[in-house]
């Protein structure tokens, strides 16, 4: 029966050298980072619809509402390299302008193992109709952004 009482403590001293499967899943989700640091630019640009000209005020009205909730959520910041954008045309129809608002999220990246970097989409919407569209769109993007990038927890 000698020599039996060492071998727990050995297997104790070997099994907490080894990695865990805690430690390996922490280390992986660090390496891939769904957020952004919780930041985002915004850019508002016309969308050639028919020949539409973007009035200055639409534009103005478009970037206040943008950067108004992006700000409210906290995440705005207009040295952030990801950028939601949103191209924004429209008809007259019947005397009252009906606009067309295209919204996209482009994140930049950079893989290590190529060494390309660039950007890409990760999320986008199109809505029609009145500003309000706009509006609730913005909403949108908020929602999904904070649950995915768990911002502000």
């Amino acid at each position: 029966m000698r020599g039996r009482t060492g071998w727990p403590l050995v297997l104790i001293a070997v099994a907490s050298l080894l990695p865990g499967p805690v430690a390996a899943q922490a280390s992986d989700f660090d390496r891939f980072r769904l957020d952004t640091g919780c930041a985002v630019d915004f850019f508002v640009h016309a969308l050639d619809v028919d020949g539409f000209k973007m009035e200055a005020g639409v534009q103005a009205e478009t970037e206040t509402a943008g950067r108004s909730r992006l700000r409210a959520a906290r995440i705005y910041d207009p040295k952030a390299p990801d950028i939601l954008s949103v191209a924004v045309g429209g008809a007259k129809i019947g005397g009252e302008v009906h606009y067309v608002f295209k919204m996209e999220l482009a994140k930049r990246f950079h893989d290590r193992r190529t060494g390309t970097s660039g950007t890409a989409v990760t999320w986008a919407d199109v809505a029609n109709g009145r500003f309000e569209e706009l509006r609730m769109m913005l909403d949108r993007f908020l929602d999904e952004y904070l649950r995915v990038n768990e911002c502000g927890q």
